[in-house]
């Protein structure tokens, strides 16, 4: 069980890490979801737009997320950069794909 609780703690910290990143400055979440993707100052998002997109990061951090990071070609490297959960960060797949636009 203390396995559970720490690979949880791992979700909760990137979760942590998303909602200090989009209370700032950045406002990554708004930009994602501007329709104009050159806006300087796009519209918030909506109470359900970050409860959505906040329940998803902490979901990658899960271990079925990261189950499914890898499964998409991401790997944990292994060294002294590490993340901000303490284990290392992941790379790219070497074959990534482009991202699809909207």
């Amino acid at each position: 069980m203390g396995d559970r609780v720490a690979v949880d703690d791992e979700g909760h910290v990137i979760a942590e890490k998303w909602l200090e990143i989009n209370d700032g400055h950045a406002r990554t979440l708004a930009h994602l979801l501007a329709e104009n993707p050159n806006t300087f100052y796009p519209p918030g998002p909506s109470d359900r737009d970050k409860m959505v997109a906040a329940t998803v990061i902490q979901w990658l951090g899960s271990p079925v997320g990261q189950g499914f990071l890898r499964d998409c070609g991401y790997t944990k490297t292994e060294g002294e950069d590490q993340g901000a959960m303490g284990g290392a960060p992941l790379d790219a797949p070497q074959d990534s794909r482009p991202v699809v636009g909207r």
